[in-house]
């Protein structure tokens, strides 16, 4: 790795419906060689993968990347409560953001994109973007199944709430038009309908030049996800060049106190060392 060092600046960028928070990682003493954009993950999976995300836009920044981190409108410190949120707003800015990232490099934007960020970095290239290489921490392959998992927190809440829900009853509701209050976090029908309409297809895969797929495991021995599995497979018969690769660690996106995989962060510097090389 280059013996550069990152220096950061907070920075506020104009979304289309209101200021999007965001910090620029850049190499100091020299011209950054080409923008990183990292695609967040989804509510409370965002402030708990801050650090790593963080560790990982300095490693990068390191090498020579001009790295931007942001807030989606309605998240973090950005403009707008969640609530606001929509899917489509979302795109459209990160879409203008990597777009911006891209003019004045020698090649397209690259992304780095956790969790449900997945599924954002899909939809972007769908929609054109330009992207030369794409990284992939524990991907979302399916929303409909993320979104299932997240309403749990509500049903989970309620039961200890001494309420009773169900999964039925909730999905009937948003249908209704009616937004949840899961784990904190106001969903509006528009944006569960749009997650839940969502997935991870080897087609967005096969258009980077390169793509890494990670994931934490427990154990050194076992093996990527089934849903892994498959989707890697069917995207290099598809045309892609993507490498996958397991790491040992805790998921630090879910973990009751913050957690680091710095392993997690060498692999993924070492993906992008090989374009800055």
């Amino acid at each position: 790795m280059s013996g550069r060092v990152a220096q950061t600046q907070p920075r506020f960028f104009d979304g289309v419906a209101g200021r999007l928070f965001g910090i620029e990682f850049a190499p100091i003493g020299a011209a950054a060689r080409a923008t990183i954009l990292i695609v967040p993950p989804f509510a409370e999976e965002l402030n708990k993968s801050r650090r790593m995300l963080a560790l990982a836009a300095r490693a990068l920044a390191a090498l020579g990347y001009r790295v931007l981190t942001v807030d989606l409108y309605g998240t973090g410190d950005s403009e707008g409560d969640f609530a606001d949120a929509r899917w489509e707003i979302w795109i459209e800015d990160l879409r203008r953001l990597a777009a911006t990232g891209a003019s004045g490099t020698a090649s397209p934007v690259s992304i780095l994109a956790l969790r449900a960020g997945s599924l954002l970095a899909a939809d972007l290239i769908a929609d054109g973007a330009g992207v030369e290489r794409l990284a992939l921490w524990q991907p979302v392959s399916s929303g409909a199944q993320f979104l299932t998992q997240f309403l749990r927190l509500k049903i989970a809440a309620d039961m200890l709430g001494g309420n009773e829900s169900g999964m039925a009853a909730l999905r009937e509701q948003l249908a209704a038009g009616k937004p949840q209050e899961v784990a904190g976090y106001m969903l509006a029908p528009e944006l569960a309908r749009a997650l839940e309409g969502r997935t991870l297809s080897s087609e967005a895969l096969r258009v980077p030049r390169r793509v890494a797929w990670f994931e934490i495991v427990a154990r050194q021995e076992q093996a990527l996800s089934v849903p892994g599995q498959r989707m890697t497979e069917k995207s290099r018969q598809d045309g892609a060049s993507i490498a996958s690769e397991t790491l040992v660690g805790l998921p630090f996106w879910s973990t009751p106190e913050i957690s680091t995989v710095p392993g997690l962060v060498a692999s993924t510097a070492r993906f992008f060392a090989e374009a800055a090389s």
